[in-house]
């Protein structure tokens, strides 16, 4: 103990430490303990280790990326694994992680390089995304985007990095007039009735 209480007077100010004491009950009781703790424990999900978590660069990434694309400030649930059927969040932080780990594969760079690339691209996919754009508004309830359209769903946003991550690595110089053509082509009303709507 006082081994702990010199340790802790070191490092006052540059480290927090949660200690747990137990008595010594007995080997058996100790067992029981361990098996306890162990057994039970419960893991937070995907999406909060990624809001918590700030030694990790790609949940840093996706907290800034969700921070500074408007629309995914609006819609990104911070909380859950998944979203709700009847949330007003499209997207869940875990789904925006997973895709723009897959924007950015094979890349190499810092944080401070990686950021301004996926935060442009990310940014640009919104602006061709009208029904997104109108569930950020609350024109249309996120929960019947989800319900009617595959592009409400993880997995079309994964899709839409490995998509980025291709033009990005072979269009480099005109990847924004490629999104934004195939934006014009499906269009709003288009989109909404489900004929021919790319996204």
């Amino acid at each position: 103990m006082a081994r702990s209480q010199e340790y802790i007077k070191k490092r006052k100010g540059t480290l927090g430490l949660c200690l747990t004491l137990f008595v010594d009950a007995g080997l058996e009781r100790a067992q029981q303990r361990f098996a306890n703790l162990n057994r039970f424990a419960v893991r937070p999900n995907n999406s909060l280790g990624l809001l918590y978590d700030h030694r990790d660069e790609l949940a840093n990434l996706t907290r800034a990326v969700v921070r500074d694309v408007v629309l995914f400030h609006k819609l990104a649930d911070g909380e859950k694994t998944s979203v709700a059927g009847g949330s007003n969040k499209l997207f869940a932080l875990a789904s925006i992680h997973a895709a723009t780990k897959t924007l950015l594969a094979g890349f190499s760079g810092s944080f401070e390089t990686a950021r301004p690339i996926a935060v442009e691209f990310w940014t640009e996919v919104t602006r061709v995304m009208p029904l997104w754009n109108e569930g950020g508004l609350g024109k249309v309830r996120a929960a019947e985007l989800r319900e009617k359209y595959v592009h409400g769903h993880a997995v079309a946003l994964e899709a839409l990095g490995r998509a980025g991550n291709a033009l990005l690595r072979e269009r480099r110089e005109d990847w924004k007039s490629l999104l934004a053509a195939s934006g014009r082509s499906t269009g709003p009303a288009r989109a909404r009735a489900g004929r021919g709507a790319l996204w």
